[in-house]
């Protein structure tokens, strides 16, 4: 008899039920593969199909960033949502560069902030602003006049369909934004980035 002992999705066998395997067999099949999807998909209550859609891009190194208030990094996503009841999850993955000479900071920390943004620079409705990417100490009294740090990161933004900037369905736009804490003795760069976006059903 060609039946499996499956608890989730991945133990069925394509194969089974067998041809030679008699009809009474047909009830036990029938309620295995129940078990199965509700083992396997416990809490899908409505019809749904959970990822619509994926869209990315590759961004070029931003030029150095020396300002306190936000400024655009020229990384950039328009992603085309197909559902207007979708939410979309921004995902950036990239590195920072930043350095300070520390001349006005004195024996205090260098900060580095992000934020994602609609094409004006608009806080996305709904997101977590002033994002820390970076922390340098000033290190003078250790005998370093200059302090340069560079790391990678990763970050994702969850935005329903309500706070999308550009409607709740089409093209979007999606920009991050920088700032620094001390523009006159130190700067930014962003590269290696890229961003993605997945919509989901949800």
């Amino acid at each position: 008899m060609g039946k499996e002992s499956a608890t989730y999705v991945d133990g069925l066998v394509s194969t089974n039920p067998l041809g030679s395997d008699s009809i009474s067999v047909g009830d036990d099949h029938i309620r295995m593969i129940k078990s199965v999807l509700k083992n396997s998909f416990p809490n899908v209550t409505t019809a749904t199909t959970p990822l619509v859609g994926v869209g990315h891009t590759i961004q070029s190194a931003s030029a150095s960033m020396r300002s306190e208030s936000y400024i655009d990094t020229g990384f950039s996503i328009t992603y085309n949502k197909s559902s207007t009841t979708s939410t979309l999850y921004v995902q950036l993955c990239c590195s920072q560069h930043s350095f300070s000479s520390w001349g006005d900071l004195g024996c205090a920390n260098f900060l580095s902030y992000i934020r994602l943004a609609n094409s004006s620079g608009a806080l996305i409705g709904g997101t977590t602003d002033n994002i820390q990417i970076s922390d340098m100490r000033d290190l003078v009294p250790s005998g370093c006049a200059t302090v340069e740090v560079g790391n990678g990161f990763s970050y994702v933004w969850k935005v329903i369909a309500a706070n999308c900037p550009d409607g709740t369905s089409g093209n979007n736009t999606f920009d991050i934004w920088a700032k620094i804490n001390d523009a006159d003795d130190g700067g930014l760069t962003l590269s290696h980035g890229n961003i993605t976006v997945w919509e989901v059903e949800q």
